[in-house]
């Protein structure tokens, strides 16, 4: 498309784009529109499409124009911005008439990204809190790998209940004279009932064949609505009792659950996982504390159409977290401070993102063709296809760029920790818990504890670390999966 094009700096994330379109386009696109629009008209008197110019123009010039106008407009502001970083939405500011034999001027104004010359990016002093591994942490984890291979006895008439335990219960609840509930033999969970909340506590200490009357207040959790909260009397008597039994670890178990080596060999395996995790998380919180003070040190503009991108991205990852939990995602209500607080953690993104693109492009980080192979089969191993399959799917969606993106901040990070001056720190009080990193600090998330690269046992012990519903039997996909999500 033939226009002229002038570009006005009003600021440094603000620019003024003037442009002249040649009268030959226009005139072109207008003889197109009547053209199109001649072979559609009916009007009385007239075969279809012979219609007069003169009649069709007279009749619907005016739309035709309007409509020439905004595709003359748009098609000329996609083509330039190949060379503009724009962010939000552009804004049509002023607009000539079209005519014939005439060229058309308008004007758009457009946020750009900020160029940032970023200043003091090297060296920086940050601390890498790295837990020490203990036996208890690999007993610990174990326990959750172990937990999966879990089987359910009966117990024997003289044990009574303990807590952990699923008891078979006759249980009725009285009002008074009003009967709230009548059950000849329910199966109640001593520690997560969800049914009969309250119930339970009697249940602790009894044997096989005993029964127990007392005044109970059903919990507000109660699985029947009509029970919540009501205090009532309650007669139990105990059927039978169940325990969760958990095996030991031999080489048999450990065999079975993926690990070589025997029962040894797991616990190595294990305590190696945990070490993994425990550098990640160290390093995912030196890098955030680089992203903090680069930060609080370079002060500049920042476009509000980059922080309404993050602010849309975090409140997505909110609804996408809701769906993990089983819950519907378009019913997320957010209050004013917690859009307040989603805010500020956007606009940190946004600036984080800015300070990574300008460190960059001064130390000259580029991705390479590699580097997108390598990031394309992490992402194919992830989901459990083909690589190729994979490619498709990136050049079908356009995620190229994104996908470079991506890849851009991972590599400048680690230049920054790799240029800083790293001090390795015990972790404070909770040492096993991840720091409490900015989740919206790009590359800085939940990704520095665990990658697609990984075995399947290796994301099954992190997930079940984090506490996550996996097993064993699940998809390396599924289980990777849940660790976004968490």
């Amino acid at each position: 498309m033939q226009y002229e094009l002038n570009i006005e700096e009003v600021s440094a994330i603000s620019r003024k784009l003037h442009f002249v379109v040649a009268a030959s386009e226009v005139d072109t696109e207008l003889n197109r529109a009547f053209r199109d629009l001649k072979k559609k008209v009916r009007l009385p008197g007239f075969r279809p499409g012979k219609v007069p110019q003169n009649m069709i123009e007279a009749r619907y010039g005016q739309q035709v124009r309007g409509e020439v106008s905004g595709r003359l407009i748009e098609a000329s502001y996609r083509e330039a911005m190949v060379d503009l970083e724009v962010t939000g939405r552009p804004e049509v500011e002023a607009r000539g008439e079209v005519v014939r034999g005439d060229t058309l001027s308008f004007t758009i104004a457009v946020a750009v990204r900020p160029q940032v010359e970023v200043k003091g990016h090297k060296g920086l002093a940050v601390q890498m809190p790295v837990a020490t591994v203990t036996d208890a942490d690999v007993d610990s984890a174990m326990q959750r790998q172990l937990a999966s291979q879990a089987r359910i006895d009966e117990v024997g008439d003289d044990r009574p209940v303990k807590e952990g335990d699923l008891v078979v219960t006759a249980l009725k609840l009285m009002n008074g004279d009003e009967e709230l509930a009548s059950e000849e033999g329910t199966m109640l969970h001593t520690t997560m009932e969800s049914y009969y909340p309250g119930v339970e506590a009697l249940l602790i200490g009894m044997k096989k064949g005993e029964s127990k009357t007392e005044d109970i207040q059903i919990g507000e959790n109660a699985g029947f609505e009509h029970l919540r909260g009501v205090s009532c009397t309650a007669t139990v008597e105990v059927v039978g009792i169940q325990e969760t039994v958990i095996p030991e670890l031999d080489d048999a178990l450990a065999e079975q659950l993926g690990f070589e080596g025997g029962a040894k060999g797991a616990r190595a395996k294990v305590k190696e996982q945990l070490q993994t995790f425990a550098e990640d998380n160290g390093k995912n919180a030196a890098r955030v504390q680089i992203l903090e003070k680069l930060v609080e040190t370079n002060e500049f503009e920042i476009p509000e159409g980059m922080i309404q991108e993050q602010l849309s991205a975090l409140v997505d990852e909110l609804r996408t977290r809701r769906s993990y939990m089983g819950q519907d995602p378009n019913g997320l209500r957010l209050n004013d401070n917690e859009m307040a607080e989603l805010r500020g953690r956007a606009e940190f993104a946004a600036r984080a993102s800015s300070i990574l693109t300008g460190v960059a492009r001064q130390e000259g980080i580029e991705v390479t063709d590699a580097d997108m192979d390598e990031k394309i089969q992490e992402i194919a191993d992830a989901r459990g296809q083909d690589i190729e399959a994979v490619r498709g799917m990136v050049e079908r969606e356009n995620a190229a760029d994104m996908i470079n993106a991506r890849i851009m901040e991972e590599k400048t990070l680690e230049w920054l920790i790799s240029n800083a001056k790293v001090t390795r720190t015990e972790p404070k009080d909770e040492a096993k818990d991840e720091p409490k990193a900015k989740a919206s600090a790009p590359a800085a998330d939940a990704d520095a504890a665990f990658n697609a690269k990984m075995k399947k046992d290796e994301l099954l012990a992190i997930a079940q670390a984090k506490g996550l519903d996996v097993n064993a039997k699940m998809k390396k996909a599924d289980i990777l999966a849940a660790l976004q999500g968490a």
